[in-house]
Protein backbone atom coordinates (compact mmCIF):
# COMPACT_ATOMS: atom_id res chain seq x y z
CA UNK A 1 0.00 0.00 0.00
CA UNK A 2 1.22 3.48 -0.79
CA UNK A 3 1.83 5.56 2.29
CA UNK A 4 1.03 9.24 2.58
CA UNK A 5 4.11 11.16 3.73
CA UNK A 6 4.42 13.10 6.95
CA UNK A 7 4.79 16.44 5.13
CA UNK A 8 1.35 15.96 3.60
CA UNK A 9 -0.14 15.10 6.97
CA UNK A 10 1.41 18.24 8.49
CA UNK A 11 -0.15 20.27 5.67
CA UNK A 12 -3.54 18.72 6.40
CA UNK A 13 -3.11 19.46 10.10
CA UNK A 14 -2.39 23.07 9.13
CA UNK A 15 -5.65 23.26 7.21
CA UNK A 16 -4.76 22.35 3.61
CA UNK A 17 -7.92 20.38 2.90
CA UNK A 18 -6.82 19.21 -0.56
CA UNK A 19 -4.51 16.68 1.11
CA UNK A 20 -7.61 14.94 2.46
CA UNK A 21 -8.62 13.99 -1.10
CA UNK A 22 -5.26 12.25 -1.49
CA UNK A 23 -5.87 10.29 1.73
CA UNK A 24 -9.22 9.10 0.38
CA UNK A 25 -7.62 8.17 -2.96
CA UNK A 26 -4.82 6.18 -1.33
CA UNK A 27 -6.77 4.52 1.50
CA UNK A 28 -10.40 4.47 0.33
CA UNK A 29 -10.53 0.89 -0.96
CA UNK A 30 -8.47 -0.39 1.96
CA UNK A 31 -10.80 1.18 4.56
CA UNK A 32 -13.92 -0.02 2.72
CA UNK A 33 -12.59 -3.59 2.50
CA UNK A 34 -11.56 -3.64 6.16
CA UNK A 35 -14.97 -2.31 7.23
CA UNK A 36 -16.68 -5.06 5.22
CA UNK A 37 -14.57 -7.71 6.97
CA UNK A 38 -15.88 -6.46 10.29
CA UNK A 39 -19.43 -5.41 9.45
CA UNK A 40 -20.27 -8.31 7.06
CA UNK A 41 -22.97 -6.12 5.59
CA UNK A 42 -22.38 -3.94 2.56
CA UNK A 43 -24.56 -0.99 3.55
CA UNK A 44 -23.22 -0.90 7.10
CA UNK A 45 -19.63 -1.17 5.86
CA UNK A 46 -20.13 1.76 3.47
CA UNK A 47 -21.55 3.84 6.33
CA UNK A 48 -18.70 2.78 8.59
CA UNK A 49 -16.06 3.68 5.99
CA UNK A 50 -17.58 7.13 5.53
CA UNK A 51 -17.59 7.63 9.29
CA UNK A 52 -13.95 6.52 9.48
CA UNK A 53 -12.94 9.20 6.97
CA UNK A 54 -14.97 11.78 8.86
CA UNK A 55 -13.08 10.75 11.99
CA UNK A 56 -9.76 11.02 10.13
CA UNK A 57 -10.64 14.55 9.05
CA UNK A 58 -11.76 15.58 12.54
CA UNK A 59 -8.93 13.85 14.41
CA UNK A 60 -5.94 14.34 12.11
CA UNK A 61 -4.56 16.78 14.68
CA UNK A 62 -4.10 13.88 17.10
CA UNK A 63 -1.77 12.05 14.71
CA UNK A 64 1.60 12.31 16.47
CA UNK A 65 4.00 10.98 13.81
CA UNK A 66 5.20 8.14 16.10
CA UNK A 67 3.87 5.45 13.77
CA UNK A 68 3.05 5.10 10.09
CA UNK A 69 -0.15 6.81 9.04
CA UNK A 70 -1.54 3.44 7.91
CA UNK A 71 -1.06 2.04 11.43
CA UNK A 72 -3.02 4.97 12.87
CA UNK A 73 -5.71 4.50 10.21
CA UNK A 74 -5.94 0.75 10.90
CA UNK A 75 -6.40 1.50 14.62
CA UNK A 76 -9.06 4.11 13.90
CA UNK A 77 -10.92 1.81 11.48
CA UNK A 78 -10.80 -1.28 13.72
CA UNK A 79 -11.95 0.66 16.78
CA UNK A 80 -14.72 2.36 14.84
CA UNK A 81 -16.02 -0.94 13.43
CA UNK A 82 -15.93 -2.64 16.84
CA UNK A 83 -17.80 0.25 18.45
CA UNK A 84 -20.35 0.40 15.64
CA UNK A 85 -21.00 -3.35 15.92
CA UNK A 86 -21.57 -2.97 19.67
CA UNK A 87 -24.10 -0.18 19.08
CA UNK A 88 -25.94 -2.15 16.43
CA UNK A 89 -26.05 -5.29 18.54
CA UNK A 90 -27.40 -3.33 21.53
CA UNK A 91 -30.22 -2.04 19.34
CA UNK A 92 -30.83 -5.54 17.95
CA UNK A 93 -31.33 -3.94 14.57
CA UNK A 94 -28.48 -5.40 12.61
CA UNK A 95 -28.26 -8.53 10.53
CA UNK A 96 -24.99 -9.94 9.31
CA UNK A 97 -23.95 -12.25 6.53
CA UNK A 98 -26.66 -11.06 4.14
CA UNK A 99 -26.31 -8.81 1.15
CA UNK A 100 -28.77 -7.90 -1.55
CA UNK A 101 -28.53 -8.63 -5.24
CA UNK A 102 -29.55 -6.11 -7.92
CA UNK A 103 -33.23 -6.93 -7.29
CA UNK A 104 -32.96 -6.30 -3.54
CA UNK A 105 -33.15 -9.99 -2.68
CA UNK A 106 -30.91 -11.17 0.18
CA UNK A 107 -28.01 -13.44 -0.78
CA UNK A 108 -25.12 -14.99 1.10
CA UNK A 109 -21.78 -13.18 1.03
CA UNK A 110 -20.30 -15.81 -1.30
CA UNK A 111 -23.06 -15.20 -3.84
CA UNK A 112 -22.79 -11.42 -3.46
CA UNK A 113 -19.06 -11.49 -4.19
CA UNK A 114 -19.58 -13.82 -7.12
CA UNK A 115 -22.51 -11.93 -8.58
CA UNK A 116 -20.61 -9.88 -11.17
CA UNK A 117 -18.70 -12.75 -12.76
CA UNK A 118 -19.17 -16.43 -13.31
CA UNK A 119 -17.08 -18.50 -10.94
CA UNK A 120 -15.95 -22.07 -11.29
CA UNK A 121 -17.33 -24.58 -8.82
CA UNK A 122 -14.02 -24.51 -6.96
CA UNK A 123 -14.06 -20.70 -6.71
CA UNK A 124 -17.66 -20.74 -5.50
CA UNK A 125 -16.80 -23.35 -2.88
CA UNK A 126 -13.94 -21.15 -1.67
CA UNK A 127 -16.32 -18.17 -1.44
CA UNK A 128 -18.84 -20.24 0.51
CA UNK A 129 -16.09 -21.45 2.84
CA UNK A 130 -15.05 -17.83 3.33
CA UNK A 131 -18.66 -16.95 4.18
CA UNK A 132 -18.74 -19.66 6.84
CA UNK A 133 -15.39 -18.55 8.26
CA UNK A 134 -16.55 -14.91 8.50
CA UNK A 135 -19.75 -15.98 10.31
CA UNK A 136 -17.92 -18.20 12.78
CA UNK A 137 -15.14 -15.67 13.33
CA UNK A 138 -17.77 -13.11 14.26
CA UNK A 139 -18.61 -15.23 17.31
CA UNK A 140 -15.14 -14.65 18.77
CA UNK A 141 -14.17 -11.77 21.03
CA UNK A 142 -13.11 -8.46 19.55
CA UNK A 143 -9.38 -8.91 20.04
CA UNK A 144 -9.25 -12.47 18.72
CA UNK A 145 -11.38 -11.57 15.69
CA UNK A 146 -9.23 -8.51 15.00
CA UNK A 147 -6.00 -10.50 15.24
CA UNK A 148 -7.23 -12.99 12.61
CA UNK A 149 -8.60 -10.31 10.30
CA UNK A 150 -5.42 -8.25 10.50
CA UNK A 151 -2.98 -11.16 10.24
CA UNK A 152 -4.64 -13.68 7.97
CA UNK A 153 -6.75 -11.37 5.83
CA UNK A 154 -4.75 -8.15 5.83
CA UNK A 155 -1.31 -9.81 5.99
CA UNK A 156 0.07 -7.64 8.79
CA UNK A 157 2.93 -8.71 11.02
CA UNK A 158 2.50 -9.44 14.74
CA UNK A 159 4.41 -6.24 15.51
CA UNK A 160 2.06 -4.14 13.36
CA UNK A 161 -1.02 -5.79 14.85
CA UNK A 162 0.33 -5.18 18.34
CA UNK A 163 0.70 -1.49 17.52
CA UNK A 164 -2.79 -1.27 16.05
CA UNK A 165 -4.52 -3.13 18.90
CA UNK A 166 -2.19 -1.76 21.57
CA UNK A 167 -1.25 -5.20 22.89
CA UNK A 168 2.13 -6.97 23.20
CA UNK A 169 3.48 -8.79 20.16
CA UNK A 170 3.58 -12.05 22.13
CA UNK A 171 -0.14 -11.71 22.88
CA UNK A 172 -0.79 -11.33 19.17
CA UNK A 173 1.13 -14.54 18.41
CA UNK A 174 -0.56 -16.59 21.12
CA UNK A 175 -3.99 -15.10 20.33
CA UNK A 176 -3.61 -15.91 16.64
CA UNK A 177 -2.55 -19.48 17.35
CA UNK A 178 -5.35 -20.06 19.89
CA UNK A 179 -8.04 -18.49 17.68
CA UNK A 180 -6.96 -20.39 14.56
CA UNK A 181 -7.04 -23.65 16.53
CA UNK A 182 -10.54 -22.93 17.91
CA UNK A 183 -11.80 -21.81 14.52
CA UNK A 184 -10.52 -25.00 12.86
CA UNK A 185 -12.29 -27.13 15.51
CA UNK A 186 -15.56 -25.26 15.02
CA UNK A 187 -15.33 -25.54 11.23
CA UNK A 188 -14.58 -29.26 11.38
CA UNK A 189 -17.40 -30.01 13.83
CA UNK A 190 -20.16 -27.70 12.61
CA UNK A 191 -19.43 -27.47 8.91
CA UNK A 192 -17.34 -30.58 8.24
CA UNK A 193 -14.72 -28.51 6.42
CA UNK A 194 -11.29 -29.95 5.70
CA UNK A 195 -8.24 -28.32 7.18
Amino acid sequence: MNEINFDEIKRLQEGQKTVFNRIITIYGKFVAALCLKYMLNREESIDAAQEVFSAVYLNIGSFNFKSKFSTWLYRLTVNHCINRLKQLKRRNSFFMEKYCDDNGEPVEMAEFVADKKKLTDEEMELKETGDIIFRELNRFGETDRSIIILSDMEGLSCREIGEILNIPEGSVRSGASRTRRKLKEILRKKHKLKG
